[in-house]
């Protein structure tokens, strides 16, 4: 995050952001269609689904070492601002540690209720509740993650108009209403299309965000802002999953998904109240 802050100007740090996620979600829909390696070792190769499920996990290692080993020919040459000599400062110290601490506390508390509905919960309830399969479901997750695209394509041009913030509370806003609607659908078909439709919005607040906290910190504290940020939210998703396997203890219940939407909301509402006098520098010089 630092890095692409530091080597865009201000005004195609949004656009550079949605790149980032684009390919991001480009390869999540590509991983998902190699789900069908494994439907294809056990209904065509008559693989034991174990031995099926091995294949898949030694397809998941390989890509993790390549990604790891593409990381590791990055030439420093990234790190070209002022952001990159106080990669280690510690956000507590920074002058900025107010709006860090709140605003990454914030995005834990988003990511805590995101960690409620991962894929996995998501295919689960499908296939529990409605009894879709495996290659429906994993068509379902690709066509979510090429609205993903879309919807990240759009985040830096609805940005310009509205605002890096409105973009990233509004969007999600509509998102958890539908994730809302998602929880009552009647059929699978039904259900299916408010998953599709929720991914319409459900990632344009990626790349807002991130370069919205890049643009309200000194770029010496970006490195700061950005390591709080993720922090904050891997901590925030650690529990989340243990929640909704507790929510689901007793009984297939819509609990997860209205309680991960309640949080949202909260979250939406926090975040806009807190920061809505504060606007990018570059949203302020339009202004002026």
């Amino acid at each position: 995050q630092t890095g692409l802050a530091d080597l865009v100007p201000a005004a195609r740090r949004t656009k550079a952001f949605s790149h980032l996620s684009m390919s991001s979600a480009g390869g999540r829909a590509a991983g998902s269609l190699l789900v069908g390696i494994a439907t294809y070792l056990i209904n065509i190769r008559d693989f034991d689904l174990v031995d099926a499920y091995r294949v898949m996990f030694g397809v998941y290692a390989g890509l993790n070492f390549l990604t790891a080993m593409i990381y590791a020919g990055l030439s420093p040459a990234i790190e070209t601002g002022p952001g990159s000599a106080t990669a280690l400062a510690n956000p507590l110290r920074t002058k900025s540690r107010g709006r860090i601490a709140r605003i990454s506390a914030l995005f834990g508390l988003d990511s805590f209720a995101g960690g409620m509905m991962f894929d996995t919960f998501v295919a689960f309830w499908l296939f529990t509740k409605f009894g879709v399969n495996e290659g429906v479901i994993g068509g379902a997750f690709v066509a979510t993650q090429l609205v993903n695209v879309v919807s990240l394509w759009l985040a830096p041009h609805v940005a310009r108009r509205v605002g890096l913030l409105n973009t990233f509370v509004w969007t999600q806003v509509v998102s958890n209403l539908t994730l809302i609607a998602f929880a009552f659908a009647p059929t699978a078909p039904v259900a299916i299309g408010l998953w599709v439709l929720r991914g319409l919005f459900d990632e344009m607040d990626v790349p807002t965000r991130q370069s919205y906290s890049m643009a309200i910190v000194p770029p010496e504290e970006r490195a700061a802002m950005a390591g709080a940020n993720n922090l904050g939210r891997s901590i925030g998703r650690v529990p989340a999953s243990t929640v909704t396997g507790a929510l689901w203890s007793g009984a297939l219940t819509p609990a997860p998904w209205l309680v991960g939407a309640a949080l949202k909301l909260t979250y939406n509402a926090a975040i806009y109240l807190m920061f809505r006098g504060l606007k990018p520098p570059e949203e302020e010089a339009g202004h002026e």
